[in-house]
């Protein structure tokens, strides 16, 4: 049986179709391919052009970059060997002219997207086949990494977030779960989820609290002066105690870790001279000892140096200056001076800058500087810093 006209007309309009429907598809292929964003371009000279870039998948972002200045002009086509990089602003995307090494293809120079990232270069690459492969910075050169290197990179990326941890763990090795973990952890940290309030998160939102240049810190403790003998005379003494005004200055030039300290003080403690005499000769020697009892004030200034971060929840310090005293008893008063050395921790208890102090501290002192009588002190003290 023949084929008739209405058989040749019906198969003629469905060719038209197809073609139709290819050609449709076909322009909004092409349509895609062309999309421009805002952009950049970074010539070999790291002079910045700004323009419009076009938008492409991974594989074509990698070999070429298509620029014009604004939408009516001619579009350029760069290679990698061409310019230094380009970028796009929406969505941010950065790529860099790299020279990589692959296995099956050798050395070859390449646009790798720089993924965002604190203190670590990660970049991403997505071969002509369709794999992806992602490499870390190390030093000069540009190191491939599996799977296992790449989750311990995104660990370090975005530490500080318990439910992210086990988010990165089960991810795939691909660019879209980057993208994914990067939104999440985004949206945890801005929303200040419990969850994500580890030790590390907590020391950055320390460190973001403004600190001032001068700290006043007022303390009170226990002092003691340690039982001593000078010739004849020895001295002991009971425990008393302490109060006092810390003055600090931090950030002295461009040290973070260097403070200057001026330290005023009153003590007061009980204590015992012990007089002792002896004489003749012979068969005639003789023995005695008188005890009075003191009562000992001391007024202190010192003045030095602190090592202590400015920075963290607990910011352990040690110290060295120079300790001036003028001791009254009820005996006469006199003025001694000599060095200290002390050592304690600062504690920041809340979210507002002022600091708990527990201090130890350790002086020794000559009367006159030189001279010697000598007066030794140990003193324990508790503070609070405005």
């Amino acid at each position: 049986m023949k084929p008739t006209a209405p058989y040749f007309q019906a198969y003629a309009g469905g060719r038209r179709l197809m073609l139709l429907t290819v050609t449709c598809l076909l322009a909004c292929a092409l349509h895609a391919e062309e999309q421009f964003r805002a952009g950049y371009l970074i010539t070999l000279q790291q002079d910045t052009l700004y323009g419009q870039i076009g938008l492409h998948a991974s594989k074509r972002n990698a070999t070429s970059c298509s620029y014009r200045a604004t939408g009516g002009d001619t579009v350029k086509v760069y290679f990698p060997t061409d310019i230094a990089g380009y970028g796009i602003s929406n969505p941010s995307r950065c790529y860099l002219s790299k020279t990589i090494e692959l296995p099956e293809e050798g050395k070859k120079q390449v646009f790798l997207e720089q993924l965002p990232g604190r203190g670590h270069n990660l970049y991403y690459y997505e071969s002509a086949e369709g794999n992806p492969l992602f490499f870390s910075q190390v030093g000069g050169s540009l190191v491939p990494l599996d799977r296992e290197g790449y989750l311990a990179i995104l660990h370090l990326l975005f530490k500080g977030c318990p439910r992210i941890s086990l988010l990165i763990d089960n991810s795939p090795y691909t660019r879209g779960s980057f993208a994914m973990i990067a939104r999440n952890h985004e949206r945890a940290m801005n929303g200040a989820a419990e969850d994500c309030m580890t030790l590390e998160a907590i020391e950055a939102h320390y460190n973001s609290i403004p600190q001032p240049a001068w700290r006043y810190t007022f303390y009170a403790g226990v002092i003691h002066f340690p039982t001593h003998s000078e010739g004849s005379v020895r001295h002991t003494s009971n425990a008393g105690f302490q109060a006092g005004i810390l003055l600090s200055r931090s950030n002295l030039g461009r040290s973070k870790i260097l403070h200057f300290d001026f330290d005023f003080s009153f003590a007061k403690a009980s204590g015992h001279t012990t007089y002792s005499y002896s004489g003749g000769g012979g068969n005639n020697n003789w023995y005695d000892q008188t005890t009075n009892k003191e009562n000992i004030t001391l007024f202190s200034a010192k003045g030095g140096l602190r090592l202590a971060p400015d920075r963290g929840a607990a910011r352990p310090f040690v110290g060295l200056g120079v300790d001036l005293r003028h001791r009254v008893e009820d005996s006469g008063s006199r003025m001694y001076g000599g060095y200290y050395i002390d050592a304690g921790v600062n504690f920041q208890p809340g979210k507002n800058p002022n600091l708990l102090m527990l201090r130890a501290r350790f002086g020794h002192t000559r009367k006159g500087f030189s001279g010697k009588e000598r007066q030794q002190s140990i003193d324990a003290a508790i503070g609070y810093s405005f």
